[in-house]
């Protein structure tokens, strides 16, 4: 999946089949280390904050489709 085609609420599955919802973002550095970078690296970083089952974590769009 591509970043733009993310929505909150998206239902998403992984390629080991845990199924959840699209339920925010994140970049996968600490802020504090974002101050230098520029809004395309900062583009870059972003990922996704899925709820599965088991809870919630940040993974990288290209490893999940729309279910």
């Amino acid at each position: 999946m591509k970043l733009k085609n993310c929505k909150y609420g998206k239902m998403v599955i992984t390629e080991d089949l845990r199924v959840g919802f699209i339920i925010g973002l994140e970049y996968n550095v600490n802020i504090s280390e974002t101050g230098q970078m520029s809004n395309e690296e900062k583009f870059n970083r972003t990922i996704l904050i899925v709820a599965f089952p088991e809870g919630k974590i940040g993974i990288h769009p290209g490893n999940l489709k729309p279910f």
